[in-house]
């Protein structure tokens, strides 16, 4: 049995995912400086690790133009009704965000596929060309593993190296948080008229208010994950 720690939660027993983790080889995060390990990864931490690498984290997300209605504390008598939109349309996002320095790269693409992995690939190329190894980790979806992008990394001095996270393991990925962070600032509570108002909202937060403001979002976006042994620990019943 281990014991999954999260960073201001009490200890209980490891979920499936965890499990599946650790099957697949211990695997820590720990705040900006994070850790990944895997049997078959690179341990990788962006605090001490060469200069001329960098560790990415990439995911897409495809918000829908309507408003979240969510809980909120406000001043009694103060109407608390929010403006709906008519539309529906979905805003397809395929990005990365560096963990040190909170610096994205958001692409709007109009589906998210094996296509739009490699044009992210090749803009994550384009925003590091000094780095001799670009570290990018991703989930399983099938489009990731697509022959395609497996044709496209296979080229001579491909400098991008994949790392998967574990299969149903999403809590593992920090962009995951990025994503809600982004729904709370921008959807939450909040009508934005036209499509084109809510596609800049968004893309203007992930590109530019993100990165220049990191100091203030990253601990909503890091966060300290630890695969914990009994055989390290007494547990108290």
């Amino acid at each position: 049995m281990n014991f999954v720690s999260v960073a201001g939660h009490r200890c209980g027993r490891a979920t499936p995912s965890l499990r599946n983790a650790q099957q697949r080889g211990s695997m820590e995060r720990n705040g900006r400086g994070s850790i990944y390990r895997d049997r078959n990864a690179v341990q990788t931490n962006p605090t001490t690790s060469d200069a001329d690498e960098v560790v990415l984290f990439a995911d897409a997300v495809h918000p829908t133009h309507a408003v979240r209605p969510v809980g909120c504390w406000v001043p009694k008598d103060t109407p608390i009704a929010v403006a709906q939109t008519s539309g529906r349309q979905r805003l397809n996002i395929h990005g990365a965000i560096d963990l040190e320095t909170g610096r994205t790269g958001m692409l709007e693409v109009e589906t998210v596929d094996a296509a739009s992995t490699i044009k992210l690939m090749v803009a994550l190329l384009t925003m590091y060309p000094r780095k001799r190894v670009i570290h990018l980790f991703l989930d399983n979806a099938r489009y990731h593993h697509a022959k395609l992008v497996q044709a496209w990394l296979a080229r001579p001095d491909c400098r991008i190296k994949l790392h998967f996270i574990p299969t149903y393991s999403a809590n593992l990925d920090p962009i995951e948080r990025l994503w809600g962070l982004m729904h709370k600032h921008i959807t939450h509570n909040k009508c934005h008229e036209t499509f084109r108002d809510f596609s800049d909202a968004i893309l203007t937060f992930l590109r530019e208010e993100v990165p220049r403001n990191w100091r203030l979002y990253c601990d909503d976006v890091t966060d300290n994950v630890r695969v914990i042994s009994p055989k390290d620990f007494r547990i108290l019943a």
